[in-house]
């Protein structure tokens, strides 16, 4: 490679003992997110009155039908405990509908893909998936617990094989390097533990605001520079 661009801080320093030639250019969801505008219509819209309680399953159907029917348990219980919550499930696609519905079995309201910076926008607490979305959350500033359901035959390999084992999964922690949203990944993700993680997020105003605070961080970390910009101007450079 002539050029390795970056768009996450910590991996240039994954390639400082190569011969290559690295530039740190940012990550292109901060611009998307930055100017995004949100519709002032967006609850009228679905009808949400009250706190949501946002689920991203994922978007994969495997992803879906590991990860959303323990979201929705948990969910479930919430309701019961604040009535006022509001679920909004987010979709991905509408080829995806029919199966979130034909798993959630509550009363709840699908949300299209075009519409999901709205929700992130609106949410009082989301249970994600974890991937992409958990950034993008992130740079919402919206509290998360990060879920990833994980076969133990796949997790023995990862482990025991592969050695894959880090201190965190979830990217919004790796950048932190610490733990801004909990997560519960492979045989931690129980729906007694998923259940603790979020009421303590609903109910502790002091760990809500820290995880706010912590959010505000990652944005800082990451920047606003147009990265989309910088690596054309990068790659223009060696043209």
């Amino acid at each position: 490679l002539d050029l390795l661009l970056t768009i996450f801080p910590f991996e240039k320093g994954c390639f400082l003992s190569s011969p290559l030639s690295i530039e740190y250019v940012g990550h292109p969801l901060t611009q998307t997110i930055a100017q995004h505008k949100s519709s002032p219509h967006f609850r009228d819209t679905y009808s949400l009155r009250g706190p949501i309680l946002a689920l991203f399953p994922g978007s994969r159907k495997e992803e879906i039908e590991r990860n959303l029917p323990l979201q929705i348990k948990a969910a479930k219980k919430l309701l019961e405990l604040n009535p006022e919550l509001q679920i909004a499930i987010s979709v991905c696609s509408a080829d995806r509908e029919a199966q979130v519905w034909s798993l959630s079995g509550l009363k709840a309201t699908c949300i299209p893909a075009q519409d999901t910076y709205d929700l992130m926008n609106h949410s009082h607490l989301a249970i994600a998936t974890s991937g992409t979305v958990t950034l993008e959350l992130s740079l919402h500033k919206v509290p998360t617990i990060v879920t990833y359901f994980v076969k133990p035959i796949d997790l023995f390999f990862a482990q025991k094989i592969f050695r894959i084992n880090l201190p965190f999964y979830c990217i919004v922690n790796i950048i932190a390097q610490k733990e801004v949203y909990p997560e519960l990944i492979g045989p931690n993700l129980t729906l007694e533990k998923l259940l603790q993680a979020s009421t303590q997020m609903l109910q502790d105003s002091e760990k809500r605001a820290h995880c706010i605070e912590q959010c505000k961080h990652i944005q800082n970390e990451l920047g606003q520079e147009p990265a989309s910009l910088l690596a054309a101007e990068k790659i223009l450079e060696i043209l």
